[in-house]
């Protein structure tokens, strides 16, 4: 075979190369380009979807009565800040005096709200009662700062998309201020 015959069928050999192969992988590389924009678009609808969702948080708490011989009475008020409404509101809400927190085997008293619907924007406040009857020594206790009274919950809801969403709280009453402070060493992580 001369060179000029090598060169031709070499040149034969890569246009039909081009022609069978080029195609293939340029195929190839358009799929890998649709199923990546798929897997970006999918994340991105999940994105707008959790931003329109309702989110439900504890906005503020006042006791209502901390007086010897009688329970303590409170409420907590809550708000919806997302964009949608929340459906199905119970709430989980533990009231007690103690040194500090305790986040282990919590039993929490349901409190299930008087609507199982709220729109976005919307504050409800939630009234509770704690167990049993303070005495005049926890009265001073508290005040005095060696013990705490502390309420700790959960919010519970379900979103426009239909999953069920759980808002932690713990709060501390601060009485030189008589405020409710958030609680520092919560763990638990709203959902």
């Amino acid at each position: 075979m001369s060179e000029a015959e090598i060169k031709t069928l070499s040149v034969a050999n890569l246009s039909q190369w081009l022609k069978t192969w080029l195609p293939i992988i340029i195929s190839g590389l358009v799929l890998l380009a649709v199923i990546a924009q798929a897997l970006i678009y999918k994340r991105q609808l999940e994105v707008m979807a959790s931003g329109e969702r309702a989110y439900l948080g504890f906005t503020g708490m006042k006791v209502t009565q901390l007086a010897e011989g009688r329970p303590i009475k409170a409420f907590i008020t809550l708000e919806n800040i997302g964009k949608t409404p929340a459906w199905n509101l119970t709430t989980d809400i533990k009231v007690y005096i103690a040194a500090r927190p305790q986040f282990e085997d919590l039993d929490f008293g349901s409190v299930p709200l008087q609507t199982s619907f709220m729109p976005p924007g919307m504050s409800k406040d939630v009234n509770f009662m704690g167990v049993g009857q303070i005495s005049a020594k926890d009265i001073a206790d508290i005040n005095a700062g060696v013990l705490k009274l502390i309420t700790i919950g959960e919010v519970r809801y379900r979103d426009f998309q239909g999953e069920d969403r759980v808002y932690p709280f713990c709060v501390i009453f601060e009485p030189e201020q008589k405020i409710f402070n958030m609680c520092l060493d919560d763990k638990r992580q709203p959902n």
